[in-house]
C-alpha cells in the first residue's frame, strides 16, 4: 500500500509511506525557496484572521513521487493531518469540556467563537486544497483524515521501533488542541488526556515569551533557546502566571490564558531580554518535565515517544533524558508541523496494518529522506556557473584536512535531511576548537547573531570522549553536558553552558561523513567537528546543487563540497562572488 502525506498549512510538504516504512519525504520551503511555506491568508472584518488558499506542497508531491518512481495512479490513499470541519461544531467543543469543565463553563463564549472561527477556516482550506488536488490530477474520493495531534503522535511511536510506549505531544496547537498524552501498545495508539488551546499551551507560552523579547513568534524560539543560557531566570516568579502544573489536579493550567501575551510583553520591557529567555526557558522545564513524569508513573510506561513542536526544545529535551525512571525518549527528527505529512501517513498505513499481518513500528535509523541530486546534477551546476570541475577520488581525506588547517568547508552530498537540522548532507562544518570557527561562521557565513550556539558531530565511537552519559543521538534533538576536560577541545561547537546538542555519527548512518570526521581526527586527535546548516539567514537549508553554490558564493565559506567535486575560493574569480544582503534583520539583544 502507498499512501501519500500532505501538510497543506504552516511549513507544508509531502511524505510517501510504503509497506509501513517513510521512504520520501520533502518540505515546500526546499523546493520553492520560501522559508516556512504556509498558507495564505487574510483578514475577516478586518480583525478576525482568515484563510484564503492553502499551501498546497504541489512541488513536494511530485519531488517525493519522482524520488520512488511513483504516477499518481499508483497513490493508494492520501491522507491529510486536520479535523474534519464538522468537528469544529461537534466533537471538538465537547473536548472542552472533557479536559476542562471548570474553564469551559467560564468560557462557553470564547469557545463558541473559537470553534465558529476554526471551522470556518478549516472548511476554506479543506475547500482550496480539495480543488488544487483535482487540478493536480489526483481523485479526492482517496483522501483521508487523520487529527493533527494524533499526526504527531504517530511519527514519534511509529519511528520508534518500540511495540510499547507512553506518547506525549506538546504543541502550540493544532485543531484547537494544545498537549495531547497517548499509550502505544502494539497496534493502537490510544488517547489518554489531552488540554485544550489557549487554557494551557507550552507553545503559546514559549511563543509568547520569543514575542516580548522581540523575536517572531512560532519561528525564533530556538532564538530564545540560545539567549537563555546568557540569562538568569529574574522574572520566574511573574512569568508562572504563564504555566503551570497543577501537581493536585495532575492538570496544565494558565492563570493568565487570555492576556498572557499582554502581560509577558509589559513585563519584558522591565528586564534584559537575555533574562526573559531564561526565566522562560527555565519555566517551560519545571513543567515538561513533571508532567512526564506524572504520565510515566500514572502508565507505569518508562519508554517516552515525544513529538510536536516543543520537541525541538533541546534543553528542556535534556532535562528529560535526566529523569531517573525514563528508560528510553525517542523524539522524530521531523516533530514540528513540518512533519505532519510524515506522520499522518504512517498512521494511515499502521491503521490498516493488521490485515497485512505487520502491527509494530519500525526503527528509522536516519533522516536522509529528502532528495538526492546525482554526479551530472552537480556538474551541470557546476558548469552553469563556470566554476571548474576539480573532481576528488578521496574527498573525505580532502575534507578533514581542509578543516585541520582551519577552513570553513560546505558539504553537500546524498540525499537532503528531513527536518530542521543538518545531519551531514547539507552542512557547514569547521574545526570546533577554540572560539574563532565560531565567531567566524556566525559572523561572515550564516550572517546571523554572533551569541547563538552550533552543533556538534562527534563520531559514534567517541561520544563516551566527549558526551556525559552518552547516548546515540542521531537526530541532533538531544541535549549532552560536555565532559570537562574536553570542553576547549570543541568549545566552537558548545554553547556557553557547556551543552551540546550533538549528532553521534556512525560509518553505517552516513559513511562519508563518518569518513571525513575520521579525516579530521586523524590530523587533529580531536573527534568531532562544528555543524550547522548549509544555509544563510533567512533561507531554507540547500536543497539543489544550484542552492549550495549560490550559498557558497554569497558567504566567506571556504571551500565546498559537492559529491565528489571539491570547489574552493581560490577556484572563482572576483566577478563571481555575490554580494549577500541578510533577508533577515538583527534584533537588538545584548548576549
Amino acid at each position: 500500500m502507498r499512501v501519500l502525506g500532505i501538510h497543506d498549512a504552516f511549513d507544508a510538504g509531502a511524505a510517501l509511506v510504503i509497506d509501513g516504512e517513510l521512504r520520501a519525504a520533502v518540505n515546500e520551503e526546499r523546493l520553492n525557496r520560501e522559508k516556512n511555506f504556509h498558507e495564505q491568508r487574510g483578514r475577516l472584518f478586518g480583525i478576525l484572521p482568515a484563510i484564503k488558499k492553502s499551501a498546497y506542497p504541489r512541488l513536494s508531491i511530485e519531488r517525493v513521487l519522482e524520488m520512488e518512481g511513483l504516477q499518481k495512479s499508483d497513490i493508494d490513499a492520501i491522507v491529510l493531518p486536520h479535523a474534519r470541519p464538522s468537528e469544529f461544531l461537534t466533537s471538538i467543543p465537547a473536548k472542552f469540556f472533557r479536559s476542562q469543565f471548570g474553564r469551559a463553563i467560564l468560557n462557553l463564549p470564547l469557545i463558541g467563537a473559537l470553534c465558529s472561527l476554526y471551522w470556518m477556516n478549516k472548511r476554506q482550506l479543506l475547500r482550496s486544497t480539495f480543488k488544487q488536488l483535482r487540478e493536480h490530477g489526483f481523485s479526492t474520493d482517496k483522501v483521508h483524515f487523520i487529527g493533527h495531534h494524533h499526526s504527531h503522535a504517530s511519527g514519534a511511536y511509529r519511528t520508534s521501533g518500540w511495540d510499547d510506549a507512553l506518547v506525549i505531544v506538546a504543541d502550540l496547537e493544532g485543531d484547537l488542541t494544545s498537549t495531547t498524552v497517548w499509550r502505544a501498545r502494539g497496534n493502537d495508539l490510544e488517547l489518554l488526556d489531552e488540554t485544550m488551546f489557549p487554557f494551557a499551551s507550552m507553545g503559546a507560552f514559549y511563543g509568547n515569551a520569543t514575542a516580548s523579547i522581540g523575536f517572531r513568534k512560532h519561528v525564533d524560539e530556538c532564538k530564545v533557546m540560545g539567549l537563555a543560557a546568557y540569562g538568569d531566570p529574574k522574572c520566574l516568579e511573574e512569568i508562572e502566571h504563564g504555566l503551570t502544573w497543577d501537581e493536585e489536579r495532575s492538570r496544565l493550567i494558565s492563570k493568565k490564558p487570555l492576556s498572557f501575551k499582554r502581560f509577558v510583553a509589559e513585563l519584558a520591557v522591565g528586564y534584559e531580554k537575555k533574562d526573559v529567555a531564561s526565566s522562560a526557558q527555565h519555566r517551560l522545564e519545571e513543567v515538561l518535565v513533571p508532567f512526564v513524569e506524572y504520565w510515566m508513573q500514572k502508565t507505569g510506561c518508562h519508554r517516552v515517544c515525544y513529538g510536536g513542536g516543543v520537541a525541538h526544545n533541546v534543553i528542556a529535551n535534556q532535562r528529560l533524558q535526566e529523569i531517573p525512571s525514563i528508560e528510553g525518549l525517542h523524539i522524530f527528527p521531523h516533530a514540528g508541523d513540518g512533519g505532519l505529512a510524515c506522520g499522518a501517513a504512517l498512521e494511515h498505513w499502521y491503521q490498516h496494518a493488521e490485515e497485512r499481518g505487520s502491527s509494530v513500528s519500525y526503527e528509522l535509523q536516519d533522516a536522509y529522506l529528502g532528495p538526492e541530486y546525482g554526479e551530472d546534477a552537480i556538474r551541470a551546476a557546476l558548469e552553469k556557473y563556470k566554476l571548474p570541475l576539480n573532481h576528488s577520488d578521496s574527498i573525505g581525506d580532502e575534507l578533514g584536512a581542509l578543516l585541520a588547517d582551519g577552513h570553513v568547508c560546505g558539504i553537500y552530498q546524498g540525499r537532503m535531511e528531513i527536518g530542521p537540522r543538518a545531519l551531514g548532507n547539507r552542512s557547514i562544518v569547521s574545526s570546533p576548537t577554540g572560539s574563532g570557527p565560531k565567531d567566524k561562521v556566525n559572523n561572515k557565513v550564516k550572517f546571523r547573531e554572533a551569541w547563538r550556539p552550533f552543533a556538534l558531530s562527534c563520531l559514534a565511537e567517541c561520544q563516551d570522549e566527549y558526551l556525559m552519559d552518552a547516548t546515540a543521538a542521531n537526530f541532533m534533538l538531544l541535549g549532552f553536558q560536555v565532559v570537562p576536560e574536553k570542553l576547549e577541545e570543541v568549545r566552537s561547537a558548545a554553547h556557553v553552558d557547556g551543552s551540546t546538542r550533538p549528532q553521534t555519527v556512525s560509518a553505517s548512518a552516513n559513511p562519508r561523513y563518518h569518513a571525513a570526521i575520521s579525516a579530521f581526527r586523524e590530523h587533529t586527535g580531536v573527534g568531532g567537528i562544528l555543524n550547522t546548516s548549509l544555509n544563510r539567514r533567512g533561507e531554507p537549508i540547500c536543497c539543489t546543487p544550484e542552492d549550495a553554490i549560490e550559498c557558497f558564493l554569497g558567504s566567506d565559506m571556504d571551500a565546498i563540497i559537492l559529491g565528489d567535486y571539491l570547489l574552493t575560493k581560490k577556484d572563482v574569480s572576483k566577478d563571481q562572488l555575490t554580494e549577500f544582503e541578510a533577508l533577515e534583520k538583527d534584533v537588538a539583544v545584548t548576549a
